[in-house]
């Protein structure tokens, strides 16, 4: 459950980037289309949806994982809000306010985490509670419509026309509607269901029951639900001439109605900012083509900018320094890739005032670079370093006790070498059909064989099922059957319809061994 809410605390957070562009290009792109609001609105829901994202070098989301998942168990918890002045505000304090007791039986963010989790439960519960029961009492007082005409129905409990009903939504109307006005509302409300406005509006506050913690998604909600109605309107005042428009508005303005709170459903027709509308009606002009395109075009770059992750472009080193180590500097033993031509190194756990020293590892050599730098916690270091260059990073420091420690330093403009291991190399010719024979002949090459055994060939059955791979082997020495469960259990992985795999003696053709995917 604490996983789960830090996830979604990380969403909002990403999600709240958005909403403050949206707020900004809502003011540049107020003369194009109000649809290309409500579009630009769609760009906030899939980022706090979408389990994953793509990483993009445009993305603008300053950081997709503000809290780690691990925080409530790491020894000096910190955030990363993707920018350095809020993170070196913010870290000393978390630091100090919730750095663990190793006597004490939890870790303070193991208690504040799970509370608010139970909190965003029970707010969550509550709002769709109060959803659920507005609806079961508004269609309670629905009760006694009418039908007027194919979906339009009247009811003495309509205080405005509006759309209610999610798969065949219906228009409900008050009496006393004269012909015009019937004819303006019943427009209206069909013009939202065609857009599929019901839906929209539905999605927009089961995020908010969600996200319900997050301001932003609040005004976000509200503005939504704004965009949704001068859309509509937009759409429907179109085939409208100056007279028809001034009857629309003093229809939207007759049947006004307050808001009395945020809700799903329904749809009302003068609910929400009626000033507003009035004044986009009576001051609408057919957008040209050009106004159009930009505005698309926009919506696209904010699309690709805002629904993308920033590439992690840094690194989090943990550095062993041994127990009774007096080496004057003690380095990292993972290595990292310059990503340009600096590199940005930042002090982390237990690390106080410091020396910090690069070693260039080209074609396995080590080599000294540049002299070293004075490192202070909360003081980051700039290094000129030439971009694609491999490094070791090292911390002058000692350790007289008798337990190892590990000092952390973070990275940034880096990325960790990542050196490909035997499965690594086999994932990249995953296939799902035993007929990919160069993709099976690469997997069968580079399989865990027994000591002495070597690949020679493959044969493949691919007339009928179950498919069989056999693969030769080269090698005098015995082997057990139990010697090829690996590279059986490997090759039923990779190669996804192969039902049977057999090895077999190069020379002599003797089977080795044996096994079927149903074994």
């Amino acid at each position: 459950m604490n996983e789960l809410f830090l996830n979604t605390v990380n969403r909002s957070i990403a999600a709240g980037w958005i909403v403050l562009a949206v707020l900004v290009l809502r003011f540049v792109l107020k003369k194009a289309p109000r649809w290309t609001h409500v579009l630009l609105w769609g760009i906030v829901a899939p980022r706090l949806v979408q389990p994953f994202s793509v990483e993009s070098s445009f993305s603008l989301i300053p950081s997709v994982e503000t809290f780690s998942p691990d925080i409530e168990m790491a020894a000096e918890p910190s955030v990363d809000s993707g920018i350095r002045e809020v993170n070196e505000a913010l870290n000393p304090v978390m630091a100090g306010s919730f750095t663990p007791n190793p006597l004490a039986s939890a870790n303070p963010l193991q208690i504040w985490i799970a509370l608010a989790s139970l909190i965003w439960m029970a707010g969550m519960a509550g709002m769709l509670f109060y959803a659920a029961f507005r609806l079961w009492r508004l269609r309670r007082r629905l009760d006694t419509a009418v039908l007027l005409k194919n979906g339009l129905y009247q009811s003495e409990n309509a205080v405005s026309p509006f759309v209610l009903g999610l798969f065949r939504p219906k228009i409900y109307l008050p009496f006393g509607l004269s012909g015009e006005e019937l004819e303006y509302v019943t427009a209206h409300e069909q013009a939202h269901i065609r857009r599929g406005d019901h839906w929209w509006k539905l999605l927009g506050f089961l995020l908010l029951a969600v996200y319900w913690f997050h301001p932003l998604l609040w005004l976000a909600y509200g503005l939504l639900c704004r965009d949704l109605e001068l859309a509509c309107d937009e759409k429907v005042i179109q085939g409208l001439d100056g007279g028809q428009r001034a009857g629309y508005t003093q229809t939207l303005v007759s049947l006004s109605v307050s808001r009395r709170g945020f809700a799903a459903c329904p749809l009302a027709f003068g609910e929400v900012g009626v000033k507003d509308r009035v004044k986009s009606i009576m001051n609408y002009r057919k957008p040209g083509f050009w106004l159009v395109l930009v505005s698309v075009v926009i919506c696209a770059l904010a699309a690709a900018c805002f629904l993308t992750s920033p590439r992690q472009d840094s690194v989090r080193l943990g550095i062993v320094v041994p127990a009774g180590s007096q080496e004057s500097i003690v380095y990292a033993e993972e290595e990292i890739v310059s990503l340009g031509n600096e590199m940005i190194i930042i002090s982390g756990e237990g690390l106080g005032d410091t020396e910090v020293s690069l070693k260039v590892m080209q074609a396995g050599e080590e080599t000294a670079y540049g002299e070293p730098a004075y490192l202070t916690p909360g003081m980051p270091v700039k290094i000129r370093t030439e971009k694609g260059m491999c490094f070791k990073i090292g911390v002058n420091m000692q350790n007289d006790t008798d337990e190892d420690k590990i000092v952390y330093l973070n990275v940034e403009h880096a990325e960790a070498v990542i050196e490909e291991t035997a499965e690594t190399n086999l994932e990249k010719y995953r296939t799902d059909y035993i007929g990919d024979a160069p993709a099976v002949s690469q997997i069968a090459r580079q399989l865990p064989y027994p000591e002495d055994y070597a690949y020679s060939s493959i044969e493949l059955q691919t007339a009928e099922e179950p498919y069989e791979l056999t693969v030769y082997l080269s090698g005098e020495t015995e082997a057990q059957q139990g010697a090829f469960e690996e590279c059986a259990a490997s090759a039923f992985d990779l190669i996804g319809n192969m039902g049977v795999i057999t090895f077999c003696q190069a020379d002599t053709g003797e089977i080795l061994a044996s096994f079927s995917r149903t074994d």
